[in-house]
């Protein structure tokens, strides 16, 4: 068990992966999900959707959801949780362009084709309210993205996260595997 100092708000995209610290699940609910056929995340979306405290999202050959292309997409999820005051890692892997906001200030920017990546970006935080905001796009192949975001210190007022409750972030390995070599 890790203790954990706040609600850590996560995207793991369909990978299950490799052993790390556990996170706590966010309580406040999940990520709205925006879907868009271009890779430009413009225009209105044909598909809106509330999805889950994580985001297990990998695709390969299979739409994302209702009236999505099977290539060429964009996504946006977006949430906004409390948390404790402190620095937060915010981690994101992606293929191919992913970007990650905190408060509407960019901490990842990767938007180009690329095959799975990961970038790491630490931010302090104050006591409260922040909105994250993930943004996504697929050229071709593979689909596959993740971010989850981790306390780098637990305050002494941190509470145990329950195994079962616990997941692992995906790492540059486990995500190479999903690739090939």
């Amino acid at each position: 068990l890790m203790l954990v100092g706040a609600l850590l708000a996560t995207v793991a995209f369909a990978l299950t992966l490799a052993p790390a610290a556990p996170r706590a699940r966010a309580a406040t609910g999940g990520w709205t999900a925006e879907y868009f056929n271009n890779m430009t995340l413009t225009g209105a979306p044909v598909l809106v959707r509330e999805e889950g405290p994580y985001l297990d999202f990998y695709r390969d050959g299979v739409e994302p959801g209702p009236g999505v292309d099977i290539e060429q997409f964009s996504a946006r999820w977006t949430r906004a949780d409390n948390y404790v005051e402190g620095t937060y890692r915010v981690s994101a892997a992606g293929d191919d362009g992913i970007r990650v906001y905190v408060d509407g200030a960019q901490v990842i920017d990767a938007w180009f084709d690329q095959e799975i990546t990961t970038y790491t970006a630490d931010v302090p935080l104050s006591a409260g309210t922040h909105s994250v905001r993930v943004e996504y796009y697929n050229n071709l192949d593979k689909v596959a993205a993740s971010v989850w975001i981790e306390s780098q210190a637990a305050p002494a007022s941190a509470t145990a996260v329950p195994v079962a409750e616990a997941t692992t972030p995906p790492t540059v390995a486990a995500l190479r595997r999903l690739t090939g070599p």
